[in-house]
């Protein structure tokens, strides 16, 4: 049996024959299972993509191209709708002006023109 010391800071040295026996090295994670009878397993996460065959549940058939490209599309739209509805919840209602009012929506003002002087009389033809 292998044992090692809890620091203060929450932190054990794994024994070496431990640490050859699960493939560890420097900053390879490790999992803690809990079995239930108070006891807990460790094991390596360094596994192979192989070792996550079956935590899939196989298809009984391959769907289309059409059928994923419709499954997209439909959880796509599910997924825009719902933000849709969350920002109507969090918006808070539109206050509208009274009548008479200048709307303070529009930043452009109209431009501001010099003040008309007399015409000066046309030096041309008169009509």
């Amino acid at each position: 049996m292998h044992t090692a010391t809890l620091t203060s800071k929450g932190q054990i040295t794994i024994p070496v024959r431990v640490r050859k026996a699960l493939g560890l090295s420097a900053g390879d994670s490790i999992d803690f299972i809990e079995m239930g009878d108070g006891t807990f397993a460790i094991r390596s996460r360094t596994g192979s993509i192989r070792d996550l065959e079956g935590c899939v549940p196989r298809l009984d058939y391959v769907p289309t191209i059409e059928e994923m490209n419709d499954a997209i599309a439909d959880a796509a739209s599910e997924s825009y709708l719902s933000s849709v509805r969350r920002a109507r919840v969090k918006a808070p209602p539109r206050s509208r002006p009274s009548p008479g009012t200048p709307s303070k929506t529009s930043s452009r003002t109209a431009p501001k023109t010099a003040p008309k002087t007399p015409s000066q009389p046309s030096r041309g033809r008169t009509a």
